[in-house]
């Protein structure tokens, strides 16, 4: 898996850790991490990641978004 890939996986989460936020990796970069950890071949090679949280309302979600932002992640333009 790609350093910058799991640099940014780790700031995410300490981005969200400091909000109080549980965050989930969900999609096909979810199935590869859990069948590394079974030492298990993967099927799906994937270049991003796919996250859940669950916010108590906008007020919450427009904080996580701007510490993201000063995270230096960079917002999709339509959301």
């Amino acid at each position: 898996m790609d350093k910058d890939l799991l640099d940014a996986i780790a700031l995410l989460q300490d981005v969200a850790q400091s909000a109080g936020l549980e965050i989930y990796l969900v999609g096909a970069l979810a199935s590869d991490v859990a069948a590394r950890e079974a030492d298990l071949p993967t099927f799906r090679g994937s270049q991003d990641a796919d996250f859940a949280v669950q916010v108590d309302g906008w007020g919450t979600f427009n904080k996580l978004r701007s510490a993201l932002i000063v995270a230096k992640f960079e917002p999709a333009p339509n959301i």
